[in-house]
């Protein structure tokens, strides 16, 4: 169980950081596979001609299916940004390091998936028990893993959009605070009584963690979009462009 979770802050603390800092999450234009593959390609040579339209389209295809439910639900205004998001026409070139990137992600995710199902599956005798909460812990973390990934193909079939980014960051950030209260409950430390004081810091400063990381994201997201406005050139003036969040985030880090 610890193990499981060491794994997972690891995941998303190192690999995600990675593929991000590479500009790697396009690196596999479809999901799961990565261009129709199981063993990802090493050079465009192995790609089928006029790929980047196939899956600009199959993208395109997907999203409409997800707006056309966002519809349903009555997030109109949503369903409208995803279907009509001009960036999940740009089909970016093949570059097998940046594929790989990404496809090693995808693996080590799946990995931490079975460590968590397994977590799951031996948590089940206390369900019957007055443990209950060992189940249920390992069980809602089971859950959020499934959305997760798919929450994970919705960010490659919108090619990047920044707020899935966000999304996507804050339910794996979720799912490690799981992990942790139920190791907190394993290890009975529930008992444990804390003064109100160091409770509210507590609080207070993961409240605080979070707004910093969304901000980061935030502002990395940004830092994409100025780039290309300025098409990768003058990076001495990019930080001028990033606005409020970027100095809160840089004061208070």
């Amino acid at each position: 169980m610890r193990c499981t979770h060491r794994i997972f802050c690891l995941y998303t603390h190192s690999c995600r950081g990675i593929v991000r800092s590479t500009g790697a999450g396009m690196g596999c234009p479809d999901w799961p596979k990565c261009f129709g593959q199981w063993v990802p390609p090493t050079s465009e040579e192995q790609l089928p001609e006029g790929y980047e339209n196939y899956y600009t389209q199959k993208r395109v295809e997907k999203n409409k299916k997800l707006a056309g439910y966002l519809n349903a639900l009555g997030f109109s205004s949503l369903a409208y940004d995803i279907s009509n998001d001009p960036m999940v026409l740009e089909e970016q070139p093949f570059n097998p390091t940046k594929t790989w990137i990404e496809y090693v992600n995808r693996l080590v995710g799946v990995v931490i998936g079975l460590f968590i199902f397994a977590t799951l599956v031996f948590s089940v005798p206390f369900a019957f028990s007055n443990k209950k909460a060992y189940f249920w812990l390992a069980f809602l973390a089971f859950i959020l893993v499934g959305i997760e990934g798919w929450i994970g193909s919705i960010v490659v079939s919108t090619n990047l959009m920044p707020w899935m980014i966000t999304v996507h960051m804050l339910l794996a950030l979720f799912i490690v605070l799981i992990l942790e209260r139920l190791i907190f409950k394993v290890m009975d430390h529930d008992e444990v009584d804390l003064p109100a004081r160091f409770k509210v810091i507590l609080w207070v400063g993961l409240i605080l963690s979070f707004v910093q990381i969304v901000l980061g994201t935030q502002i990395r997201e940004s830092i994409d979009e100025i780039a290309l406005a300025f098409g990768n050139s003058q990076r001495e003036l990019w930080i001028g462009e990033l606005g409020l969040g970027f100095y809160i985030h840089r004061s208070f880090l």
